[in-house]
């Protein structure tokens, strides 16, 4: 009676993927869809919506860094029981906590409409793509010094520092629309 035969079945999953392609971009497409359906608001409102959307898009491409990039390195150590250096994992610490207080800043900036705010991600944007290349530098200090929990983590290391930068980009996009509404 209420099955659908393989085939069916096939075509049914091959038009769900169509439609709404990667799982993690479903909430924007169904955010954009109400957006769409809404009654046309005044021009500051729909600025505002459109601000909440590109927001909750930002958010997404975080998680899928995070859920994507960082747990994937996370599980990658722990597959290797291997251990950062204390000076690495220190590093590692200092450079996430940068990247949340810029994240901060730029949910106080939206919130708020603090042009300020918004100018100030933009500066840590290019000052922890600085601090990066700095901790990178550091790491492969360590690595010519021969510390074994260096080698043992260089590429892990690396590559989460790379994907904290990333999410920081994203981060800076939430400035745009506040320093935007000065124009």
């Amino acid at each position: 009676g209420g099955r659908l035969d393989l085939g069916a079945r096939h075509r049914v999953g091959d038009l769900h993927h169509h439609l709404i392609g990667d799982e993690a971009d479903f909430a924007t497409r169904r955010h954009a869809a109400v957006f769409h359906l809404m009654p046309r608001a005044p021009e500051p409102q729909a600025r505002r919506q459109l601000e909440l959307l590109m927001l909750t898009h930002d958010l997404e491409s975080i998680g899928d860094v995070v859920t994507k990039e960082i747990m994937e390195l996370a599980e990658k150590k722990r597959r290797k029981n291997v251990s950062f250096s204390a000076q690495g994992w220190d590093e590692i610490q200092g450079f996430h906590r940068k990247v949340m207080e810029n994240f901060h800043l730029a949910i106080t900036s939206l919130a708020s409409g603090d042009t300020e705010l918004g100018a100030k991600v933009l500066r840590h944007k290019k000052h922890l793509a600085q601090i990066e290349q700095e901790l990178g530098q550091k790491h492969l200090l360590r690595l010519h010094q021969g510390l074994r929990e260096t080698i043992d983590t260089s590429s892990i290391h690396l590559d989460i520092l790379t994907a904290l930068r990333r999410i920081n980009s994203i981060i800076s996009k939430l400035a745009y629309p506040v320093l935007d509404r000065r124009t």
